[in-house]
């Protein structure tokens, strides 16, 4: 697919929603960046999985994101859009990256990826913890229903979730209505998080229920 599919397919930074907000090109409110650093307690976004040049929390430099208009990986972390073994690439280029990244031990990744395809975006992320010692936050909506929670987010070492809707941000940086569902924060990790269980209230005000395991 080329960007400009993969935009309208929602690829970029967020997530597909629907008539609710018309276009899948969202970008992270920067409090949620913040207090998701203060909770997870570690340093700074080494790295962005799903975003554009724009949009990476991780910075504009092409090794420190992937996604739509990137000259090397426009498209190969999009597992769902492809064929089998999508999923596996994106590993593969994770890996890479952080080896690029020199990602330190105290370095997470970022991940807000587009809401559909989010179990593929988990998978890869529970693989990185895994087998590369890899630590991320993977940004989705609390759709404890569903059969992709049940399988991945037990996985996480912590769960945090955040009390009330969040209104993410268009690409000129407005704030769109409020989300149609609640939102949590899956950190990955090769060892337990160590960090505060049950209500948190960050610096800002803002209160968070995080789940260890």
């Amino acid at each position: 697919m080329t960007a400009d599919n993969l935009t309208a397919h929602g690829f970029a930074k967020g997530r597909t929603q629907g008539a609710t907000h018309g276009t899948g090109s969202w970008r992270t409110p920067p409090d949620v960046l913040d207090d998701l650093r203060q909770i997870v307690g570690r340093g700074a976004w080494a790295y962005d999985l799903a975003a554009t040049r724009e949009s990476s929390v991780a910075g504009p430099e092409d090794y420190r994101w992937a996604g739509p208009g990137h000259p090397e990986r426009p498209d190969a972390l999009a597992p769902g859009v492809h064929p089998p073994g999508a999923s596996r690439s994106a590993a593969d280029v994770l890996g890479l990256a952080i080896a690029r990244v020199g990602c330190a031990r105290h370095d997470t990744v970022w991940c807000n990826p587009p809401y559909d395809l989010w179990p593929a975006f988990g998978r890869v992320l529970v693989e990185a913890a895994s087998t590369r010692r890899v630590w991320s936050v993977l940004f989705v909506f609390a759709r404890t229903d569903t059969a992709a929670w049940h399988e991945i987010a037990p996985l996480a070492v912590a769960r945090a979730y955040r009390c009330g809707r969040v209104r993410f941000l268009r690409p000129d940086g407005t704030r769109g209505k409020s989300a149609p569902a609640p939102s949590v924060a899956l950190v990955f990790g090769p060892e337990r998080l160590r960090t505060t269980r049950g209500a948190v209230t960050t610096s800002g005000g803002r209160r968070w229920h995080v789940e260890l395991s």
